[in-house]
């Protein structure tokens, strides 16, 4: 059944990508880096950006080489030379981040967002249909899209695989279905952006004109199954079959300590409490949704984990970053911290957590379960969706390395093996911004069949069903 409701609810998910924190941002400086004095001074202000960009990237990205560096900017400058705008200086370096898989890395376009195509594409495989429109064009809500703007849905995908960071194509999908709504987006892939000409799998076509964020009403397929309801909280819990079943919903990897903001929530504590009604109520199945949840710090899931399994028999990720003049500009407090031999730091250099004698990065004070008689011993369910990403992620690919429960949902759009823990950076002369990850992780089972994605146990062809799916398998679970 279809419903009427405000833009908003279609952007909900691309409000954290339109609106990233700026604080701890770097302008990057010449002095910090080694390269072409010469190249840079002759260089305009797009070819000198350039190479600090580069030069960034080698000593800060984990995946990022010193063969790379020389190869962009060898390819890079001389495609500069007749560089206009910041729009194509944007375009140049995002094709260069897009080769590195990681959605972490990348370059602010800082979309304009008060007026915007009223349109939302869902993919299935190869295809695409309207999932959602404005009620100016409702008549076209779920019919099959073979082009916009003379693109096919096939040109559509591979022009925004050079300007949008993804690590697999699930990734990909999710976001141009977030992102084609901003006028800016349709110039990145060089399309024209003054109104999208819509091209149905009737042959017919339809010209959709952008419309005023706050005005538009929208009709879309999308609703949400009514057990599963996104809560207007970090997290939550209730109880259900005669408490038989605890459901969870977990939002949001963020807390009282990791945000240093008084008023919200200790996750140990609501955690703890969550746990201590579970044992008393004789809950025997455990539902964890992270169906909403786009990350923030991986630490809130070792948490929850160690109410799962005992810490100790926890395999864990590897957890490797590499140190850089960019991550002691933004955490000072690097500059303190030695190897396990007592060796200082150096720029451009890798090294795994394990190694690191003193991480002042690390968040004290939290309460974990060590006590093996409060380990969940009921069924555990975990519900996994296009939005469960990050540290989300991590938490559903350590669970299911470490076999505890049971993934239901649809494959990641996230990638086992990954990069995060950004940092924000600046470009002096053009003023571009973005972000670049600086932690490698992974997983716990390294023999594992490499794979961009992480499959779940039981895949729902409709997360509107996901409960029901639950309860039908409950007593094989």
């Amino acid at each position: 059944m279809n419903r009427n409701i405000h833009l908003q609810y279609l952007l909900l998910l691309i409000c954290l990508l339109i609106s990233r924190p700026s604080n701890g941002q770097v302008t990057l400086n010449i002095d910090d880096y080694d390269v072409s004095t010469r190249k840079y001074e002759n260089g305009n202000i797009f070819q000198k950006d350039a190479i600090l960009f580069y030069a960034m990237l080698e000593e800060t990205h984990p995946y990022y080489s010193q063969n790379s560096f020389k190869q962009a900017v060898r390819k890079s400058y001389n495609t500069l030379k007749n560089c206009k705008s910041n729009k194509e200086f944007k375009r140049i370096l995002q094709s260069s981040i897009s080769e590195l898989n990681d959605s972490h890395t990348m370059i602010d376009y800082e979309y304009a967002v008060d007026s915007i195509f009223p349109i939302r594409l869902d993919f299935v495989h190869d295809s695409a249909y309207i999932s959602a429109i404005s009620t100016h064009y409702s008549e076209l809500l779920g019919s099959g899209v073979t082009s916009i703007n003379n693109l096919t849905i096939s040109d559509l995908v591979s022009r925004s695989n050079i300007v949008l960071s993804n690590e697999n194509i699930d990734r990909l999908y999710y976001l141009i279905s977030q992102q084609m709504q901003f006028k800016e987006f349709w110039d990145y892939i060089e399309s024209n952006s003054d109104s999208l000409v819509v091209e149905l799998e009737n042959k017919t076509k339809h010209v959709i004109v952008p419309e005023k964020r706050s005005d538009i009403r929208v009709v879309t397929t999308n609703t949400y199954d009514p057990n599963t309801t996104p809560r207007k909280a970090l997290y939550y819990y209730d109880f259900r079959n005669d408490s038989t079943i605890c459901y969870f919903q977990f939002n949001a990897f963020m807390d009282q300590l990791t945000e240093g903001n008084a008023s919200l929530p200790r996750f140990d504590e609501f955690i703890c409490q969550m746990f201590e009604k579970i044992q008393s109520s004789g809950t025997k199945l455990l539902v964890v949704d992270l169906q909403y949840n786009k990350g923030g710090n991986s630490i809130l899931g070792d948490i929850l984990l160690s109410y799962l399994k005992p810490l100790e028999d926890l395999c864990k990720y590897n957890v490797s970053f590499r140190y850089s003049s960019l991550l002691e500009s933004t955490y000072p407090y690097y500059k303190n911290i030695r190897t396990s031999s007592g060796e200082r730091l150096e720029y451009g250099e890798m090294y795994s957590l394990s190694d690191i004698a003193n991480d002042e990065s690390y968040i004290d004070g939290y309460i974990y379960n060590k006590d093996p008689d409060k380990i969940f011993k009921g069924n555990i369910v975990f519900i996994m969706g296009d939005t469960s990403y990050s540290s989300a992620g991590l938490l559903l690919t350590t669970a299911y390395d470490n076999n505890i429960g049971t993934i239901v949902g649809i494959p990641s759009t996230f990638s086992p093996n990954s990069f995060g823990d950004i940092l924000f950076w600046r470009l002096p002369h053009t003023g571009v911004k973005g972000y670049v990850s600086y932690k490698s992780f992974i997983r716990p089972n390294m023999k594992a069949e490499p794979s961009n994605n992480l499959f779940p146990n039981i895949y729902v062809d409709n997360m509107n069903n996901v409960w029901e799916i639950i309860l039908n398998n409950y007593e094989k679970l």
